[in-house]
């Protein structure tokens, strides 16, 4: 099971926010099996903003190449625990500039090598935000 939030500088969940505040865009991943699920990966986690008009404009994204993978992340997830990743985005595009107003479409997801059941997804629903 996944899930997706978006909160303010507080850690207050919300879905709209003024232009340039950071916004924490939270993944949770549980384990909702009766074992302990093993899992690599070069990456946690994967954020996209899209423009919500235009829905393959790619405006920001946490892993700007993907090409260069630096670290390789192992762990663990317990049965009927949930571990989550943090991405910090200013609500800029990927060259630094600010967004203006208006409706963005985010998605996310965490691409493991699970040890137990082979390589999986986790896909939560896209979330919508609104920059005021």
């Amino acid at each position: 099971m996944t899930s997706l939030k978006a909160s303010d500088k507080f850690g207050v969940p919300t879905d709209s926010f003024t232009a340039g505040e950071e916004i924490t865009l939270t993944l949770e991943v549980s384990n909702p099996s009766y074992r302990t699920v093993a899992f690599q990966t070069g990456q946690p986690c994967d954020v996209v903003i899209f423009n919500a008009v235009s829905n393959n404009q790619v405006l920001w994204r946490s892993i700007n190449d993907g090409a260069c993978v630096t670290e390789i992340f192992r762990g663990e997830v317990l049965p009927g625990e949930t571990i989550t990743f943090d991405e910090v985005w200013l609500g800029t595009n990927d060259n630094g500039a600010r967004l203006g107003a208006g409706s963005y479409r985010i998605d996310a997801s965490a691409d493991w090598d699970f040890e137990t059941v082979g390589d999986s997804v986790a896909r939560p629903e896209p979330l919508a935000i609104t920059l005021l």
